[in-house]
């Protein structure tokens, strides 16, 4: 997540890109609330803060909806990690997340959500994400229903960085640090 967002903050200006993060747990994106894209990190123990940035981005959607504008920046909202998301606020916060991941695109807004296992993911909302990247899964199984079907020799000991997206067959990408 951390490379993915530095490289997108590299290659877009803060007036085309704003980076909203969600950190579950730790400080693992605290210092990336210091890029010129980003709002200050949310951590999950800041309910009445999440309930907010909610209702910013549900708000910002309604209104892209409602008057689109070519020149707004892209939204990229970074849930790290989903499933201590999910424990803490799926009856609060889960239909505005679905709304988002699946009308957000049409209005520049986008959700990376960062898991452990494909089964975390409810269905429903895994059926409205069409891009995934499998990096380092917790079980093999996981990369079948996350990308496709993949050989155990591809799976076995990736180097950090490695993964695939979705293909047929999937396709090996590399996440790397920039210089």
């Amino acid at each position: 997540i951390r490379t993915l967002l530095i490289s997108l903050a590299r290659l877009h200006t803060p007036a085309d890109l704003q980076l909203y993060m969600v950190s579950m747990m730790g400080g693992g994106l605290n210092d990336l609330g210091d890029l010129p894209h980003a709002a200050q990190v949310v951590h999950g123990t800041q309910g009445e803060r999440i309930r907010r940035l909610f209702a910013r981005l549900l708000d910002t959607l309604d209104n892209r909806q409602s008057t689109p504008d070519d020149a707004a920046p892209v939204i990229l909202l970074v849930i790290d990690p989903f499933e201590s998301f999910r424990d803490a606020y799926y009856e609060q916060h889960m239909p505005a997340l679905q709304r988002l991941i699946s009308e957000g695109h049409g209005a520049g807004i986008y959700v990376i959500l960062a898991a452990n296992s494909i089964s975390i993911l409810p269905d429903r909302l895994r059926s409205l994400m069409p891009q995934r990247i499998a990096l380092a899964l917790s079980s093999p199984a996981d990369y079948a229903v996350t990308v496709g079907p993949l050989a155990d020799k591809q799976v076995a000991d990736l180097p950090p960085g490695r993964g695939f997206v979705p293909g047929n067959p999937p396709l090996t990408c590399q996440i790397a640090l920039p210089d």
